[in-house]
Formats: structure tokens, C-alpha cells, sequence
């Protein structure tokens, strides 16, 4: 029974991968986002979970994972590169913090300080009922890589000087970036 307890989990992990992975497009490419194209982040995910059975999954890991993909232009690369951070403290907190209350308090506290340090920009939004669930949640689940435009094929720029902060300052300096 436990080994089809294992069978089941390990099916419903790679239907959930995979089913966020088909949603990525990758930028100048010759193909129409194929398997092929998704395979490699597949792969990378479903090693990293296998090689760290501690983590769980979620939402966003799809965009970690190929942002360090196009970064490397290296499947093995890219999860030694994810591995590595997925290890680090800093990251192992911001995963493990990814619950819904924690969300909830850092969109309250990006909300204060977007009112403290820019009060127009934070009265305008606020009278359009814009909140900053609508903006900071995606960039705090997948640090920052899912919204950025590649130019070209080119990295943001923006995206490694946030993840340099991120390393060494850690989660408290993803509000300072």
C-alpha cells in the first residue's frame, strides 16, 4: 500500500508540474513551446523535489526553474544552480514561508511601505483600487521571474541584481529592492 501511496503522490506531482510548466512560453524561439521545450523544467523540478523530498511543490518553482534554465541554457546546470539554492537558508525560508498568511503579511507590509516611502503613487493606486495583491503576489512567489520581459533573449538584469540582494541580505531584502 505504501508504495502505491508513493506511486500516486509522484503522479500527482508530475500532473501538477507539468500542467504549470505547459503554461510557460519561452522567448525567441524556433519552436511553437513544445514538449521538448518544457521537458528540461520538468526534469529539473522532478529532481528537485526527488533530491529534497522535504519540499513542497508550489506554484511559481516553474519560473525559478526556467529562468535559471535560459540563464544556464543548461538542463543539469540549471538544478545544480536550483539545488544549490533551493539548500540555501534564505531560500529554504522563503519556501517554507510561502503560506497564505505570510503572503498576506507581506503584501501588508509592501502596502505600508509603498505608503511611507512613495504616498503618491500609494494614494493613486488606492483610489483606482489597486491593491498590491494584484502585483507583489506574483513577484514574491516566483522572485520576481515571472513578469519580466526577456529583450531579445536576453535575462533581465534587473531580475540578478534582486536575487544577489535576495542571497546574501535575504527575504527582508526582496522590500528594499
Amino acid at each position: 500500500n505504501n508504495a502505491n501511496a508513493n506511486a500516486n503522490v509522484n503522479k500527482d506531482l508530475l500532473s501538477l508540474i507539468e500542467s504549470d510548466v505547459h503554461t510557460l512560453s519561452f522567448p525567441n524561439t524556433t519552436t511553437n513551446n513544445t514538449n521538448n521545450e518544457h521537458q528540461p523544467i520538468i526534469n529539473i523540478l522532478l529532481s528537485l523535489t526527488h533530491n529534497n523530498p522535504q519540499l513542497k511543490y508550489y506554484q511559481g518553482l516553474h519560473y525559478i526553474s526556467t529562468f535559471l534554465y535560459l540563464l544556464t541554457k543548461n538542463e543539469s546546470g540549471a538544478f545544480v544552480i536550483m539545488n544549490a539554492l533551493y539548500n540555501h537558508s534564505h531560500f529554504k525560508t522563503f519556501v517554507d514561508n510561502n503560506s497564505l498568511d505570510n503572503i498576506k503579511c507581506n503584501v501588508y507590509i509592501f502596502e505600508r511601505l509603498l505608503q511611507l516611502y512613495l504616498p503618491s503613487l500609494s494614494y493613486y493606486l488606492s483610489t483606482r483600487a489597486i491593491t498590491a495583491n494584484y502585483y507583489i503576489i506574483p513577484f514574491m512567489v516566483t522572485l520576481f521571474t515571472n513578469v519580466l520581459q526577456y529583450n531579445d533573449g536576453e535575462l533581465p538584469l534587473i531580475v540578478m541584481h534582486i536575487w544577489n540582494e535576495f542571497i546574501i541580505g535575504g527575504y527582508k531584502s526582496l522590500f528594499k529592492s
